[in-house]
């Protein structure tokens, strides 16, 4: 049971069965779990659909005419009214909820009526939506009216709050690493008994060695900064990360589930995003088309337009763009705001840039 996963171990708590059966029911599970949003952002506003949300409605809409309204919650904390896009099915009269799209009781919720106010300035993005219907006004007592239960709840709030979806991993793995085990917890309470950064440093060696040994070596630049970072400033935000199983570039934002995310060492994330790098980089762009033959979209149109193909090839090439990050020698002097000379008496041709790309 102490090898599940922390998100499987939550699902199975408390149901009789058998050690025979468990592996069927992992499986069982495996297949359930919540597959990616196919979002390229990492949260959503609340308040707004997204659009997994949208494509919901859409099926909502057809089967029972439903129109998207106006409903607004009273924020505690601001003490101010917090507008939500909630959809109204027209045949039933029936309010759907706002994360999977079921028909919510109306016994315990108010109906909506008709507006006799303007819409309020907070609630102009529903006027991009075709389906709005502004002629409705609706306002709830609590927030979980909104919804249809505590999971969809939950599922709402993880995909629109960073911070909360990193609270429930660390109640759920308790910062312990996925990939080498490590207490990240334990060795953060460690860092912050002592001031010295020395004294940090040896114990980053002693708890983290085998990660770091890794990190070192796997990563062109090494983690030197860092490791400078724990040892000045230990944080939780930094010794450990809220991890995205499926990159966010990838569709994997807005994770609605823990079987979405994991808990990852700041050096195992930072080997995961740099193999993740590597992997996108060696992925065929559009010039391996021109090596190929194929004449891409751009050299098309000038040849369309009687722009001879060897000056369009010269100014399709991407030029290369100087910035702060990865110190590279080139053969080509940079720009003299980003130029740095190795040590105080080397040689200018010796001179180094600076290319993030």
């Amino acid at each position: 049971h102490s090898e599940l996963q922390p998100w499987l171990q939550q699902r199975l708590r408390g149901k009789p069965i058998v050690l025979a059966e468990l592996g069927a029911a992992v499986e069982e599970f495996q297949r359930m779990r919540v597959q990616p949003s196919g979002s390229t952002e990492r949260i959503a506003q609340t308040g707004h659909p997204t659009d997994t949300e949208c494509a919901a409605f859409q099926r909502a809409r057809c089967e029972c005419a439903a129109v998207w309204i106006c409903a607004e919650v009273l924020d505690n904390t601001t003490k101010s009214m917090v507008p939500y896009a909630q959809a109204y099915c027209l045949q039933s009269e029936q309010l759907l909820c706002v994360n999977c799209f079921l028909k919510l009781d109306m016994s315990a919720r108010q109906s909506p009526s008709k507006r006799d106010m303007p819409l309020p300035s907070n609630a102009q993005f529903l006027r991009a939506h075709v389906e709005f219907d502004e002629s409705w006004q609706l306002r709830h007592r609590l927030k979980s009216d909104l919804f249809c239960g505590g999971s969809c709840l939950n599922a709402y709030q993880l995909k629109r709050s960073s911070s909360r979806l990193r609270q429930r991993l660390y109640k759920a793995e308790r910062a312990i690493c996925r990939q080498c085990r490590v207490d990240c917890d334990h060795v953060m309470l460690r860092l912050q008994l002592v001031q010295c950064s020395e004294e940090r440093l040896r114990i980053l060696k002693d708890e983290m060695q085998t990660s770091m040994k890794r990190a070192m070596l796997a990563l062109p630049d090494g983690c030197e900064g860092t490791i400078t970072r724990l040892c000045e400033e230990p944080s939780a935000g930094l010794i450990w990360q809220c991890d995205h199983i499926c990159e966010v570039r990838d569709g994997g934002g807005q994770a609605s589930d823990l079987a979405e995310v994991q808990t990852l060492c700041v050096f195992c994330h930072l080997m995961k995003t740099h193999a993740n790098s590597c992997v996108t980089a060696e992925q065929p762009t559009p010039s391996t088309n021109q090596e190929a033959g194929q004449i891409s979209p751009k050299l098309r149109n000038a040849k369309s337009v009687g722009v001879d193909v060897g000056d369009a090839k010269t100014t399709a090439c991407r030029r290369p763009r100087w910035r702060k990050g990865v110190l590279q020698p080139c053969s080509s002097p940079p720009p003299s705001k980003f130029r740095r000379l190795a040590g105080p008496n080397t040689d200018t041709a010796a001179k180094a840039c600076i290319d993030l790309d």
